[in-house]
């Protein structure tokens, strides 16, 4: 019966992904992020939704504090408070470090466990094989992900706004990285895909960058997009203690219903819409670190897989999948 329920979802190594002292540190690096941009040129506050620009909203949580809102019209969740300038999260000393350090210290598991299925999913719903196709991955970071899909066969390029990560990047793969806004990149005959791993949050204007992605990419070409799931398990439980609240950084926190607004207003198809996530792995970081709770801790462990392979095929896993594609003219 476990095998049945467990069907094709694949294990998360807790020890790999969240690891003992994972929840404080991560809560002393949001900390560290939010004093960054106040210490630089500081907060904006945001009126309206950037979605939708309704003004109507409910505040769900707050955290450093900022709170975070949803929409009452397109249920989008963002912060009332953006930094002014990104270069105050991306471009401060502190960053290629905390990076380096949170990516590659485990990019091998990394690799095996998350880059295969990525590969995947894109090849699926691209219906030919990876040497033939080009891919920009947006908010490459450090290149775990280029570096394998550049093994793959694919024709890679990546895009990162910290300027240190880029060059560090393009220097270690031999590829072109650009540190522009994805605005600014110049039109390239059209890429196959464009991936955006949990970049989306990132950006003070997700429409703006899906029209880029439209812009970007070949008709009929995919974009392969992951974004933290408002509507989960994780956030419903964990509210401001989950790992994906840091508001100098996660502006935005997204709904299936707004990610298709989003996608339609953009001129993109909606080919599938999925959750797989984490949201066990960080119950138990904070049971753990935070709580103190062996109790909680050991039983959550012990049925980790089963938690979650519930959560991911009821929709209500704390990241959110989406293959979108510009339609053939």
């Amino acid at each position: 019966m476990k095998k049945s329920l467990l069907g094709d979802f694949s294990p998360i190594d807790i020890d790999e992904m969240r690891p003992p002292g994972f929840q404080n540190e991560k809560s002393l690096s949001v900390t560290r992020s939010c004093d960054n941009v106040t210490a630089g040129k500081g907060w904006r506050k945001v009126t309206a939704c950037p979605g939708c620009g309704s003004t109507l909203n409910k505040v769900v949580m707050t955290k450093c504090g900022i709170d975070i809102v949803q929409c009452g019209e397109c249920s989008l969740g963002y912060a009332a408070r953006f930094p002014v300038d990104s270069t105050d999260v991306y471009c401060h000393a502190d960053y290629l470090p905390k990076a380096r350090e949170s990516y590659l210290k485990n990019i091998k598991y990394r690799m095996e466990r998350f880059a295969g299925e990525r590969i995947d999913i894109l090849t699926k719903w691209l219906g030919k094989e990876p040497g033939n196709c080009t891919l920009l991955d947006i908010g490459c970071g450090t290149g775990w992900f280029l570096e394998y899909a550049k093994e793959k066969g694919f024709t890679v390029a990546g895009q990162e706004l910290g300027r240190d990560v880029a060059r560090f990047t393009s220097e270690r793969l031999g590829i072109q990285v650009w540190s522009c806004p994805v605005a600014e990149l110049e039109k390239h005959p059209g890429y196959d895909a464009i991936t955006l791993f949990d970049v989306l949050e990132h950006t003070p204007d997700p429409a703006e960058v899906l029209n880029s992605v439209r812009r970007l990419m070949k008709p009929g070409g995919i974009a392969l997009i992951f974004v933290p799931n408002l509507q989960s398990v994780g956030f419903s439980l964990l509210q401001q203690e989950s790992a994906l609240v840091a508001p100098a950084e996660h502006l935005f926190y997204f709904t299936r219903e707004s990610m298709e607004k989003m996608a339609q207003k953009a001129d993109l198809a909606v080919l599938d819409i999925e959750t797989k996530g984490m949201d066990i792995p960080d119950l138990i970081a904070y049971y753990r670190d935070t709580k103190n709770d062996d109790a909680v801790t050991y039983f959550l462990t012990e049925f980790a897989d089963v938690f979650q392979a519930v959560i991911d095929k009821s929709g209500y896993a704390n990241h959110m999948r989406i293959v979108l594609q510009r339609p053939v003219e």
